[in-house]
């Protein structure tokens, strides 16, 4: 088996949503749905305010980051799938708390903990990384039509792999890759 083989196994992928669909997506779902772990993109950024100089500079990093770091596969392809079954919007729900939880907790221990650089510059770091799957959420509540080119954007990028290669990383894979990647950013960080 190669490490190809095992990473993105030959898994079916969801159907092309239709809108539709997308809108009974509430905001809880649309926001796992749409984003990598929070806490990925809150700690990736976290990292990059602590090397930069600037706020602005921190934050337009960050928010080009975000996009690198969805264009890589990781897992949550096919959750609308699940979507569909209430049984398992339990499991989603418990996903999103999880995330929640564990964000709050990062950004409360950057707050309580002297890290040795301006807190400003690594909040508006975390904050330029949070922004697209913030809008991409506000996009799917309001449907306001300035952001839909953004939104066709962020999907363009976040799908591009799994339907190219049509296949994606298991989300169990992708859970254990990132919270390897989350201690090594705690590690780099504190």
């Amino acid at each position: 088996m190669t490490l190809e083989d095992f990473l993105f196994p030959v898994l079916p992928l969801a159907p092309p949503l239709k809108y539709p669909y997308y809108e009974r997506i509430s905001l809880e779902i649309s926001f796992i749905y749409f984003s990598m772990l929070m806490v990925i993109h809150a700690a990736s950024s976290a990292w990059v305010g602590e090397l930069s100089s600037s706020a602005l500079s921190a934050f337009v990093i960050c928010f080009i980051l975000h996009f690198i770091l969805d264009f890589i596969p990781h897992g949550d392809h096919n959750m609308v799938a699940n979507y569909q079954h209430k049984e398992k919007l339990r499991r989603v729900y418990t996903f999103l708390t999880a995330d929640l939880i564990t964000t709050l907790l990062f950004l409360f221990s950057i707050e309580i903990f002297d890290i040795g650089t301006d807190k400003r510059i690594i909040f508006a770091a975390i904050l330029g990384g949070l922004l697209p799957d913030l809008l991409v959420s506000f996009y799917k509540l309001t449907k306001v039509r300035f952001l839909k080119k953004f939104h066709d954007f962020h999907f363009f990028i976040h799908n591009f792999l799994p339907e190219k290669k049509h296949k994606t990383i298991r989300l169990s894979h992708a859970l254990v890759l990132q919270g390897l990647l989350f201690l090594f950013l705690l590690k780099v960080i504190v």
